[in-house]
């Protein structure tokens, strides 16, 4: 999955929403989610389509039961995948209003 998404996104040909890994580690040890594989692949992701990924969450999670992801703990894994302020405004504000808008 991580080749296809790269060599995909690499061409253009794919926008990038990261919303899944948050919510599958949103009851997690913040600690796992940097060790383990999902955040660096999410931060991978980031690094490399800085301009054609975005950040979202599946609220209000009507797919969900047991455990419900706490929304802030997904908002507070956002400066773990994007780790700069401009990073952060691509993520958020930039690309989103490009994919959405223009």
């Amino acid at each position: 999955m991580r080749r296809a998404a790269t060599d995909h996104s690499a061409e253009g040909m794919l926008w990038q929403k990261q919303k899944a890994f948050a919510t599958a580690v949103a009851t997690a040890d913040p600690i796992a989610f940097d060790e383990g594989d999902v955040g660096p692949f999410a931060r991978h992701l980031v690094e490399s389509f800085l301009d054609r990924v975005l950040w979202g969450t599946y609220w209000p999670h009507p797919n969900l039961k047991d455990p419900m992801p706490d929304d802030g703990l997904l908002v507070d894994y956002i400066s773990s995948i994007a780790t700069t302020a401009a990073w952060q405004h691509k993520l958020l504000v930039d690309n989103p209003d490009r994919l959405y808008w223009h």
